[in-house]
């Protein structure tokens, strides 16, 4: 975990620093056989703590992302409609209000993408940039209409930083030329 976080691994050496000179107090002042796990549940618990703090006061880009995109689907095609995207699109599911969703295949490539999309029918397509292929990207965009993009403006610090949202084969012209609905 730590080699795949560098800045975590740096506020941990500080952490470290300060148990180390923390241990050497105790060295002098504890009974030695102690040392060794009171060392360790000092770093636990430290970790513990700033991990906890860090995630009640972050705010997560992708996740309030999702609920965007799900709230667009809602105001513009309203409420129960039939989703397809990777298995990460559930949120975006929920916001917009449908129990009807499907994961489309991670193991295609683009041309399997579309006819699974085109077997299945659904009103909605949603497609998270780093989930799928440059491929599947490019082959879905060109067989649907875009409806909506979406971005963090984070493109390199979060995993999903850009989002489509394409009217599926099941979406009725009707539906698309509608007013939104609020």
């Amino acid at each position: 975990v730590l080699l795949g976080s560098p800045v975590a691994a740096l506020g941990l050496l500080d952490l470290s620093r300060r148990v180390a000179v923390v241990t050497a107090w105790l060295r002098r002042a504890a009974a030695p056989r102690l040392l060794q796990p009171l060392a360790a549940l000092m770093v636990l618990a430290a970790a513990v703590v700033l991990g906890l703090s860090d995630s009640l006061t972050s705010v997560d880009d992708s996740r309030l992302m999702k609920a965007q995109v799900g709230r667009y689907v809602l105001d513009a095609l309203g409420p129960d409609r039939a989703i397809a995207g990777v298995r990460t699109t559930g949120l975006s599911a929920y916001y917009a209000r449908t129990r009807r969703f499907a994961v489309l295949p991670s193991d295609g490539n683009g041309q399997s993408v579309v006819a699974w999309i085109e077997s299945q029918r659904p009103d909605v397509v949603i497609l998270w940039r780093s989930d799928v292929s440059a491929e599947t990207w490019d082959q879905v965009g060109r067989r649907l209409r875009c409806l909506q993009t979406f971005s963090t403006g984070r493109p390199r610090r979060h995993h999903y930083s850009e989002a489509a949202v394409f009217a599926g084969p099941g979406t009725a012209a009707a539906a698309l030329e509608a007013p939104p609905r609020r």
